[in-house]
C-alpha cells in the first residue's frame, strides 16, 4: 500500500490534470448513457398512455377538390 501512496505523491500537476480530465470524461459518458435510458423509457411510457394505437385511428382523406364545370 505504501508503494501506491509513494507513486501517487510523485505525480506532478500535469499528470493530475490528465487523471482528473479522464475521470470527468468517463463520468460524462456514463451520465449521457443513463440520461438516454431514462429519456427513452419516459418516451415509451408517454406513447403508451397518451397516443392511441394506430389500429384504433381511422385514416382521414384529404378534402376533395371542388368540381369545375366542364365546357362542352
Amino acid at each position: 500500500m505504501s508503494h501506491v501512496l509513494d507513486m501517487l505523491s510523485e505525480l506532478q500537476l500535469p499528470h493530475w490534470l490528465i487523471i482528473a480530465g479522464s475521470a470527468l470524461v468517463a463520468l460524462g459518458i456514463v451520465g449521457l448513457i443513463i440520461r438516454r435510458g431514462i429519456r427513452a423509457s419516459k418516451t415509451e411510457e408517454d406513447d403508451a398512455t397518451t397516443r392511441p394505437d394506430r389500429a384504433e385511428v381511422e385514416p382521414t382523406s384529404p378534402p376533395a377538390a371542388p368540381e369545375t364545370p366542364s365546357k362542352q
